[in-house]
């Protein structure tokens, strides 16, 4: 069923765009919650396919959305289980104060994201915290960003996203490169 027979269209676009901007909240905050509502339209757009018999296309995408969603409520938890192990591990000690004044001068706007990691590599106690840290970071940048214009590529072409060559994957992958790294230097830019 091609993309524009869908009932719906305009609303798999909105939450890959959801997705999408929910991407770059590593840069700007305050893109945090925008997937939030991928949930509820990825479960009723879900919902209305498989009524409709659209179990190819429609079902297939939205199913591909909510995943998307859940993955990045799965690397947030990640970052949360990051911390809680890292207060475990340093309940006493400047270690955890130097890492809480890290981390609020970064969320004030103290610090932009490089004096930010530098800091962090700095305390000897947390080095192998910041490569988590640092591995986390990549994964989030990259990995539901990629599955999101994967999803886009997918609805263009008018297939599911599963369906898509290893080619146009690894097209996903470098367009998400690309897509993080624009959004990188027009943050540092301003």
């Amino acid at each position: 069923m091609p993309a524009a027979a869908l009932s719906t269209p305009w609303l798999f676009w909105l939450n890959y765009l959801l997705l999408a901007s929910g991407s770059f909240a590593l840069w700007l905050p305050r893109l945090t919650l925008t997937p939030l509502p991928v949930l509820v339209l990825a479960l009723l757009l879900r919902r209305m396919a498989r009524i409709r018999g659209d179990e190819a296309l429609g079902a297939a995408h939205a199913q591909w959305q909510l995943e998307t969603f859940w993955l990045f409520l799965l690397l947030f938890l990640a970052l949360l289980a990051l911390f809680l192990g890292m207060g475990l591990i340093f309940n006493e000690g400047t270690a955890l104060d130097r890492v809480e004044g890290i981390a609020n001068a970064f969320s004030n706007g103290g610090l932009d994201i490089y004096e930010t990691l530098a800091r962090f590599w700095n305390i000897r106690e947390i080095r192998w915290f910041t490569w988590a840290g640092l591995f986390w970071a990549l994964l989030v940048l990259l990995w539901p960003l990629q599955r999101t214009v994967q999803g886009i590529l997918a609805l263009c072409a008018e297939r599911t996203p599963r369906a898509l060559s290893g080619g146009m994957r690894w097209l996903a992958l470098g367009l998400a490169v690309l897509m993080q790294s624009g959004f990188l230097v027009v943050v540092l830019a301003l």
